[in-house]
């Protein structure tokens, strides 16, 4: 049904996941084994988990986009903010 909303609750007003359409919000900390502050700082001591990941942002400007089963061409994965590219 279009437009519903699916809602798993921990009490009335926790919400461990809420499902609409095609997307899934998930409550992360419910999965978390430390707070955010020691995973943070366990991060800082792996470089490739606190920098930004690689992703067509601006390729992904319509929801039409999330239905394309290929990967964009890796040109697609240069922002032009800061001309950065791909290795």
């Amino acid at each position: 049904m279009a437009g519903s909303i699916d809602v798993i609750t921990n009490t009335d007003k926790k919400y461990m996941s809420m499902t609409m359409g095609r997307f899934q919000f998930m409550d992360s900390l419910q999965h978390l084994n430390a707070s955010l502050e020691k995973l943070a700082k366990r991060a800082r001591r792996k470089p490739a988990l606190a920098r930004k990941g690689v992703y067509p942002y601006e390729y992904m400007n319509s929801f039409e986009r999330f239905d394309e089963t290929d990967l964009p061409p890796a040109r697609k994965f240069t922002l032009s903010l800061n001309n950065f590219e791909p290795i």
